[in-house]
C-alpha cells in the first residue's frame, strides 16, 4: 500500500478494517488526497463486497482502485473531508488532528443509475443507518 502524502498513514480502523489516519495536522480546506484509479464502466464493477475498491464517479462510469491511500478512506455520516466530484480531490472540511481518521461521506457520490446501499456502522451522532443514493 503506497501512501502520496506525507501526512497519511493506513492502519488498522476500529470500524473498518484499514483506514487512512493523519500523522500531521491538516488544515480546513487543504488538499488531503488525489483520488487515481482507472476509469471503468459500471459493467466491469465487481459486485459488493468483492471487492469494495470501486467509486462511481459519473453515471456509469467508475473508478477501481489505485494501490494508494485514497483505496482505503472509509466513510462516515460526519465527515471531516468532502470529496470534489470534478477533480476527484478530497478536502478537508475543517482541522483535522494528528491521529484522527479521514473519511468523507460515501453517499455523496453515489448517483441515482447505482442501487448501491450498504449499512452504515459509522457510530456518529447523526448516523442514517445506510449508505445509499439521495439520503442526505
Amino acid at each position: 500500500m503506497k501512501v502520496g502524502n506525507s501526512k497519511l498513514v493506513i492502519q488498522d480502523s476500529s470500524k473498518y478494517g484499514l483506514g487512512v489516519f493523519a500523522i500531521e495536522g491538516i488544515k480546513a480546506n487543504e488538499l488531503v488526497l488525489q483520488f487515481s484509479g482507472k476509469e471503468i464502466p459500471a459493467s466491469e464493477v465487481p459486485s459488493y463486497p468483492d471487492p469494495d475498491y470501486f467509486m462511481q464517479i459519473a453515471p456509469g462510469k467508475y473508478i477501481g482502485p489505485s494501490g494508494y491511500e485514497d483505496d482505503f478512506v472509509n466513510h462516515s455520516c460526519e465527515p471531516n473531508c468532502t470529496l470534489d466530484i470534478t477533480s476527484l480531490q478530497l478536502i478537508a472540511l475543517r482541522d483535522i488532528q494528528s491521529g484522527e481518521e479521514i473519511t468523507y461521506d460515501y453517499s455523496c457520490v453515489i448517483f441515482q443509475d447505482d442501487d448501491w446501499n450498504i449499512p452504515c456502522n459509522c457510530g456518529t451522532y447523526s448516523c442514517r443507518g445506510i449508505i445509499a443514493y439521495d439520503i442526505h
